[in-house]
């Protein structure tokens, strides 16, 4: 069949199916393509020579046509020199990426943006966690109806956008536009520090103002949220209040918020504060005639606490009540709660124990402290009169020594210098802390507070535990109204000397010879009921000659090693048998009259804690 050809004259229209040529094609009106869009990166782009109307294809610049693709895709096209040596192949995101890091190293740190920070309350607003009726904890809780908040860190940016603060009373169901409980500020490249509304911008400031190199950067804000006027939830009612802060730019629409409650905080109620001691169940022990409490001893304390009928909290770790006292002389033990139910009330009984190192013969107060969600609210007090002593519970042996040195404390019978024996006014006897320093013929000096001292003549008969009654007291009349405590010290053998230690003295003479007070020391050696030395003066010189065993008074203070120090300090005398050794048993009778002062706890009152040989 033949073929059959068109022939196309110049100023002719003509539709062709496809084209195909060997040279070239121009035109001297417009040449127009139809292209697709392709995401393929490794295909070339074209460009015209507007000098001769030719197309050329050149480097990459993106895959696909049409819109022109995204910087992820878009490459330079051409090598670069400098710092960063792109290649032709590096993507703009690539290129724009390391050129920023470039300028992060040369640039201070930016402010964190609103959204990477959170608010917080304002050191001037009480806030506090707590525990629900149903045991349940709950956070940021406060009692006023004026909160304030900040943000926890000062954020950026300062120069633009809109910051707002608003508040919801409904947990951000709905956010009133009333002045307070909400404020805008468009932020503007000027100092926008002032109060709009709830919105207090504080600070506006470069951070780096004033460091060279660092300043001009950024504007970073400080604020201050104020809501003013919410609603108190009823009882029952748990609906959280939130507060939102959003700046458009930095932390856009829903912001950063933080939730909370504004409670009345009511306090626990207490009533029916009892204060009880029954000696055979809380106990006591005697020193002196005196029966006193100590640390292995109680008091009983009751009361009932109530939880308020309007409370929606308790304390976080559902305490409602704690014993307390004002001296700290016994243990304080809380009533606590898991649930509950507002108006409910319980009935706390406890036993004290008496707390170590406590005396106490006047009036002491027991209490309860009562408390609301966000800690302590109030103290309940009652008051009694307690004989209290846990400091040195034992007269007897005052000080722990090993034998020889073992101390103990014996009777000191009547005279200046009494025989040994068991009959009332010899010394050497055994000692009964039960026994009433008002005894006839029984002048023993008081052991109270951990001191040897003078008895105050008090009655004692109304105090808790009752006691005996010394107002009548007296000294021993026979040798210038003294009174005195005697103690074994254990023995030595063929000792010349002997060094005693009164330990802890108060109210004591600072000089060698004690000429205060009538006082007396005297030193006696024994062998069972064999007597080595008669009464030796520890308070007179040795006169150097001879020996000190048989004449009762005779002056035994060896030539040195004393010391008289002061007030807290140790008494220390040596004593000297003279030309001779001894050995037995040493006792020690130490001795004043009423001057040196009956009062335990005063620094000027004559006073010891023990004496020890050395």
């Amino acid at each position: 069949m033949a073929q059959w050809k068109k022939i196309i004259t110049s100023g002719s229209n003509a539709a062709l199916n496809n084209i195909t040529a060997s040279n070239d094609i121009s035109a001297s009106g417009n040449l127009f393509i139809s292209s697709s869009e392709n995401s393929t990166t490794s295909f070339n782009t074209l460009v015209i020579d507007t000098n001769t109307g030719q197309v050329f294809h050149t480097g990459s610049y993106a895959g696909g046509g049409g819109g022109g693709g995204n910087g992820t895709q878009i490459t330079l096209g051409a090598d670069t020199t400098g710092n960063n040596n792109f290649t032709s192949n590096t993507t703009i995101t690539t290129a724009i990426d390391n050129i920023d890091t470039i300028l992060g190293l040369l640039a201070p740190a930016k402010p964190p943006n609103l959204s990477a920070i959170n608010l917080i309350f304002h050191s001037d607003t009480t806030n506090y966690s707590a525990k629900d009726k149903d045991n349940n904890t709950v956070t940021n809780v406060t009692n006023t109806t004026n909160p304030s908040f900040v943000s926890s860190e000062n954020f950026y940016n300062g120069d633009s956008g809109t910051l707002t603060a608003q508040t919801s009373q409904d947990g951000g169901g709905n956010y009133v536009d009333s002045n307070n409980l909400r404020g805008d500020r468009i932020l503007t490249v000027n100092d926008d520090s002032g109060t709009y509304n709830i919105l207090q911008i504080v600070d506006d400031v470069d951070p780096y103002v004033g460091q060279v190199g660092k300043s001009g950067f950024y504007k970073e804000l400080s604020v201050k949220l104020n809501p003013t006027s919410l609603t108190i939830n009823n009882v029952g009612d748990y609906t959280r209040k939130r507060l939102a802060l959003i700046h458009d730019e930095t932390g856009p629409s829903p912001g950063i918020s933080i939730d909370f409650t504004v409670d009345s905080n009511p306090a626990t109620d207490i009533e029916n504060l009892a204060f009880d001691y029954n000696e055979s169940i809380n106990g006591f022990h005697y020193q002196s005639g005196i029966k006193y409490l100590g640390n292995d001893n109680t008091i009983t304390q009751s009361h009932t606490v109530t939880i308020d009928s309007n409370a929606n909290f308790v304390k976080l770790d559902g305490t409602i009540s704690q014993t307390t006292s004002n001296i700290s002389f016994h243990n304080e033990p809380t009533k606590t709660v898991t649930t509950w139910t507002p108006g409910q009330s319980y009935n706390v009984t406890h036993s004290l124990d008496i707390n170590d190192s406590i005396f106490s013969t006047s009036s002491v107060q027991t209490q309860v402290r009562s408390f609301n969600a966000s800690g302590s609210h109030a103290i309940t007090s009652l008051g009694k009169t307690l004989l209290i002593d846990s400091t040195n519970e034992n007269e007897i042996v005052p000080v722990v020594k090993s034998s020889p040195n073992a101390v103990s404390r014996k009777l000191s019978g009547n005279t200046i210098y009494p025989d040994y024996g068991t009959s009332v006014s010899t010394f050497g006897g055994t000692f009964t802390s039960a026994t009433s320093l008002t005894t006839t013929n029984k002048f023993e000096l008081q052991f109270a507070n951990q001191y040897y001292h003078w008895p105050a003549a008090t009655d004692y008969s109304s105090h808790t535990p009752p006691g005996p009654n010394y107002t009548g007291i007296s000294g021993d009349s026979s040798n210038n109204n003294l009174r005195y405590a005697t103690f074994n010290l254990g023995t030595i053998t063929d000792k010349g000397t002997v060094t005693l230690n009164i330990f802890n003295t108060y109210g004591f003479d600072n000089a060698l010879i004690q000429t205060s007070d009538n006082f007396q020391l005297h030193l006696k050696v024994m062998v069972g009921n064999e007597v080595i030395t008669d009464w030796i003066n520890g308070n007179g010189q040795f006169s150097g000659a001879g020996n000190t065993l048989s004449l009762n008074g005779i002056g035994g203070l060896a030539p040195g090693g004393h010391t008289s120090g002061g007030n807290g300090s140790s008494f220390v005398r040596v004593i000297t048998f003279g030309d001779v050794v001894v050995t037995g048993t040493v006792y020690v009778r130490i001795g004043w009259s009423v001057s040196g002062g009956t009062n335990p706890l005063s620094t000027s009152t004559r006073k010891f804690k023990y004496i020890y040989k050395s």
